[in-house]
């Protein structure tokens, strides 16, 4: 299954967006996207990462949501995996966020977008990655 990293493991202190990542040469049919939150650094009273996926249209820079994540809270047990799966349907226009199934068509580019919120004591550092898993192109003898 081919796999595509949309965010190395690393550690993050603010709010940020990836560049934009190229899957075109991707069977996009069935795609499983997984965010892996390994450690929470710093010294805040409470922090919160929010992490969602994104079609990206590098011309006219416009974004349309595919995949978010449950929110991962200090209270959180670490590390947390999460996973959605996601069927290249076009036109739906609905995310249940309760559902680990996403129906959505993938464009050529996606992009991760995360927030970083805190009250008290310290800014945190979260550390994670995300991950993209693709349905493996069936070979062509043309």
């Amino acid at each position: 299954m081919p796999v595509k990293i949309l965010h190395a493991l690393g550690a993050e202190t603010a709010s940020g967006q990836s560049d934009p990542v190229d899957v075109s040469d991707y069977d996009k049919d069935e795609t499983v996207f997984v965010l892996e939150v390994t450690a929470l650094g710093g010294g805040p009273s409470a922090a919160t990462l929010d992490v969602s996926i994104f079609n990206y249209d590098p011309y006219s820079g416009s974004t349309d949501e595919i995949v978010t994540f449950t929110q991962v809270t200090q209270a959180t047990s670490l590390p947390n995996r999460q996973w959605r799966y996601n069927l290249n349907v076009e036109g739906l226009r609905t995310i249940n966020t309760t559902s680990k199934v996403v129906l959505k068509k993938l464009g050529h580019f996606i992009r991760i977008t995360w927030t970083i919120a805190f009250t008290g004591g310290t800014a945190p550092s979260w550390t994670f990655r995300c991950v993209a898993y693709f349905k493996k192109r069936a070979r062509s003898d043309v």
